[in-house]
């Protein structure tokens, strides 16, 4: 028998789902999945516009949990999603499209990945930073890290699953994502490290310990392709995990799909980064990390790489990427540089600072003239526009929508 709080979370959820579902099956929707396979595959100049924003940035948190109606942890869990990709959809104004399903991961025993927790201290408020405090602090705590020995809880997974079927009523599809089990940072070794020895000493180690370094990113590499293998061999890779922080449409794989497991990792676009190795040279960054990083980025079909990073002095290296589809460009990254050594090679995830942007005052002005300026850097490349990274808006959410159109204008202006 359902509580009455149950039956509100019922009737809430069900009820965004049915929103959601109508949206992801809409011309709209269709369009803007027709132009980012077309982007990916170069078969336009167009400039897709993709925001790349969620719970994780402090205002969309401040946008969305006081709009929350229902009780359960879980339930709360499903309304922001759906909350969130509503309101981008209809009022962020950008290309990004939905999947016509909600996704669940599998819940996995194992944790954390290597055997070891990484340690922080948090700030006292609301979207403040945290300070990492590291765990492997001498070559002697190098062996604290284990190989990774993940597996899913059928039990809890299960529980999971039915109880976010049981709060979409059948309004939309409901995914299981078996895996891979690492992806995305927790497969890209640099977060890793950065987490569990913290930037100054990965940083300091290479040069006073390089052997032992060597020694550590290999036992990291290997555990990280065994544990992919390992998925791959028992089924546990689904479709609806391909992921390259924009959009993963191709002509040659499958598009992301709902419940669709045992499939290959060259089936999947994957994502990776070295946002903590910002700091080190070309050569070290191919030497102490890229090395290990290139056997697994080349299980998968196609290959984004960068977050936050700058890039701009690595182009070279990345070339060794067999399957390297999309390079970011980031706020402290050269657009100039950038674009004239990767040309129409690669795909551009070109990422204004939000600062200069939407996050303090919205001059028009000044936007457009940063947005001309780079463009035309970028004109004749392959490229797109990400907004991230943004943790405020100055209380007007409208300014997503305003800078993409913009964006837009300033586009058509150029080309």
């Amino acid at each position: 028998m359902r509580s009455s709080s149950e039956k509100n979370d019922i009737y809430i959820i069900s009820d965004l789902a049915a929103q959601y579902y109508e949206a992801s099956n809409s011309k709209e929707n269709k369009r803007r999945i027709n132009l980012m396979r077309a982007h990916n595959e170069k078969y336009t100049k167009e400039m897709p516009m993709l925001a790349e924003l969620g719970l994780w940035n402090y205002w969309v948190r401040q946008m969305i949990f006081p709009a929350l109606k229902t009780q359960s942890e879980l339930a709360r869990e499903v309304e922001s999603f759906f909350r969130y990709w509503l309101f981008i959809f209809y009022e962020g104004g950008d290309d990004r499209p939905l999947r016509n399903y909600y996704s669940v991961d599998a819940v996995l025993d194992g944790l954390p990945i290597y055997g070891i927790r990484h340690k922080q201290t948090e700030a006292n408020i609301d979207g403040g930073s945290y300070h990492i405090n590291p765990v492997i602090c001498n070559i002697k705590n190098f062996n604290l890290i284990r190989k990774p020995n993940l597996k899913i809880n059928d039990r809890k997974t299960s529980i999971k699953l039915g109880k976010v079927k049981e709060l979409i009523d059948g309004k939309l599809e409901v995914d299981l994502c078996k895996g891979p089990f690492l992806r995305g940072f927790n497969a890209d070794i640099s977060q890793q490290l950065g987490y569990l020895m913290g930037i100054e000493n990965f940083m300091l180690f290479p040069l006073l310990h390089p052997k032992e370094m060597h020694n550590l990113l290999l036992r990291m590499k290997n555990g990280v392709l065994e544990t992919l293998k390992q998925n791959e061999a028992e089924g546990n890779v689904s479709q609806s995990a391909s992921f390259n922080q924009s959009e993963p449409y191709f002509d040659d794989i499958p598009d992301p799909t709902p419940n669709k497991h045992g499939c290959k990792l060259n089936s999947l676009a994957a994502f990776f980064a070295a946002q903590e190795y910002t700091g080190v040279s070309p050569k070290q960054h191919e030497e102490f990390l890229l090395q290990y990083q290139r056997p697994i980025m080349e299980l998968y079909a196609h290959v984004t790489y960068g977050c936050c990073e700058d890039l701009t002095n690595k182009i070279d290296i990345l070339r060794t990427i067999k399957n390297l589809h999309t390079i970011g460009v980031t706020p402290s990254s050269n657009v100039k540089k950038c674009a004239k050594q990767i040309g129409k090679d690669y795909i551009i995830s070109w990422r204004p600072n939000p600062t200069d942007t939407v996050s303090t005052e919205f001059d028009e002005k000044k936007v457009r003239q940063l947005l001309h300026r780079d463009m035309g850097y970028l004109s004749d490349s392959y490229a797109h526009l990400m907004l991230k990274d943004v943790e405020t808006v100055g209380g007007e959410p409208n300014r997503i929508k305003r800078f993409f159109d913009l964006a837009r204008d300033e586009f058509a202006k150029i080309n």
